[in-house]
């Protein structure tokens, strides 16, 4: 998650030196005798060891709600602002409302005129009936006025529905000419203004997780080099970098709520880190605009589909927020490091490039008092992002155990680490040949050895290890 230069210094003419470098303690022993090497040594650390997986995205809500009027007309008022807190039912903007209210008005004496008409045909109609059924009058001349009152009124009836339709249209446009919120959230756009004319449209809300843009940090690594003169070889990774806006697809509406309940980050992660994803996992958010700024997370999706650009596949993966965090604003990048493993708080560990590992057999080296060194066993568990987790009955927290040696004919050897990730990696150039350079830099030669440390980029972690003597 933080990219850290580490700039390092040693002289190596039998005085002792103390190097820090991403949090552990490196103690530079000399040794007796000029033809003696000096070793670099580093204690055992006891506390939780993890790796993660980090990633770049953008804070986004969990959804946006585009709103719009579902009439048309002219805005006369404009109620909210971007930024601001609107509950559900809340009142956004309005239409001017004459000839909608206009209408409502001659919908309603339309109806009354034709309830009117109706019920006067009712009455002939019943008169019709009435005469039809009486003697002494022409029979087939009553039933052909009754059944013509019967036909009028029936029309007349339909005329009243209809109506009433009319009306009930009418009113519901009048009360449509008042936008209001359909649910709470945060105002994030407003898309129009007083005066502007408008078109019916429509309310719809989608999740922002498929339009938030990301980029994955790489993992650098650098080979050991060997010899006494040998160089170490550059370590690979891909670069963190791009970024995107968070916000809906579509076209916006004449007002914009985000849902406020859940925040979320969406990454794109390559093919060769998703599959130690899970959902469920925790994660941790920072923001490079907002440093003091920190947030959880959980992984809550993985999309079972990959994209390729490239020919590199990538799988969107969204990370929601435990809680809201304050400071930050939708759209700021956000970087995320996913906890992919992690041992007991009481774990030990050492810097990866202590552990030697031959025939399916891991040691490290410990010093003692004086230089003494001796070779123990261990078994090794998570390869963390700052060290090896290593458990054994010769090994204790606080112990000192070697990750190299220099030869201390060399007058100082000196370079500025690189942006990758924290360990103990790289080629054996950095010291003069024989030792393994740290971090993911690019420190420059000493008096006879190559260039050293892998210049992975991202946040890389070096597990190359000291030259052989």
């Amino acid at each position: 998650m933080e990219n850290r230069t580490r700039t390092w210094t040693t002289v190596a003419l039998g005085v002792t030196a103390v190097l820090v470098v991403g949090g552990v303690v490196v103690v530079v022993l000399p040794a007796h005798g000029a033809s003696a090497r000096t070793q670099l040594t580093a204690t055992v650390q006891q506390g939780t060891v993890s790796s993660s997986v980090t990633a770049t995205g953008s804070l986004a809500p969990v959804s946006e709600t585009q709103v719009d009027f579902a009439v048309g007309g002219t805005v006369s008022a404009v109620a909210v602002a971007p930024g601001q807190t609107v509950q559900a039912g809340q009142a956004l903007a309005t239409l001017a409302t004459t000839t909608l209210a206009g209408q409502v008005t001659d919908a309603q004496t339309t109806l009354a005129n034709d309830e009117t008409a109706e019920a006067d045909e009712r009455t002939v109609a019943d008169a019709a009936t009435t005469t039809s059924s009486s003697p002494g009058g022409s029979a087939q001349s009553s039933a052909s006025s009754s059944a013509q009152a019967q036909t009028t009124l029936l029309s007349d009836e339909s005329k009243v529905t209809n109506d009433e339709t009319a009306l009930t249209t009418a009113q519901t446009a009048l009360a449509d000419a008042t936008l209001t919120a359909p649910v709470a959230g945060e105002v994030v756009a407003v898309g129009g203004s007083v005066g502007q004319q408008v078109s019916a449209g429509s309310t719809e809300t989608a999740s922002t997780a498929a339009s938030s843009g990301s980029s994955s940090g790489g993992s650098g690594s650098g080979s050991a080099g060997s010899g006494n003169s040998g160089s170490g070889s550059a370590g690979s990774g891909s670069a963190g970098s791009g970024s995107a806006t968070g916000g809906s697809s579509g076209s916006q509406g004449f007002v914009t709520i985000a849902d406020t309940t859940a925040d979320t980050v969406t990454a794109e992660v390559p093919e060769a880190d998703v599959a130690s994803l899970a959902t469920g996992m925790t994660a941790a958010v920072t923001f490079p605009a907002a440093p003091t700024v920190t947030a959880q997370a959980k992984v809550t999706s993985i999309a079972p589909v990959g994209t390729s650009t490239d020919s590199l596949v990538e799988f969107p993966v969204v990370i929601t927020l435990d809680a809201l965090p304050t400071g930050v604003r939708y759209g700021e990048t956000a970087d995320v490091a996913v906890t992919t493993k992690s041992s007991p708080a009481d774990a030990l560990s050492v810097p990866t490039a202590a552990v030697h590992t031959s025939g399916g057999t891991s040691t490290v080296t410990l010093v003692g008092k004086g230089g003494s060194t001796s070779t123990v066993r261990v078994t090794t568990g998570i390869v963390g992002d700052d060290g090896t987790q290593v458990s054994g009955t010769g090994i204790h927290a606080g112990d000192e155990v070697s990750i190299g040696t220099v030869d201390p004919n060399a007058t100082t050897s000196s370079g500025t680490g690189g942006t990758g990730g924290s360990g103990f990696g790289g080629g054996s150039g950095s010291f003069g040949g024989g030792a393994g350079g740290f971090g993911g830099g690019s420190g420059r030669a000493g008096r006879t050895g190559g260039t050293g440390g892998g210049a992975g980029a991202g946040a890389g972690t070096g597990a190359g290890t000291g030259g052989s003597r």
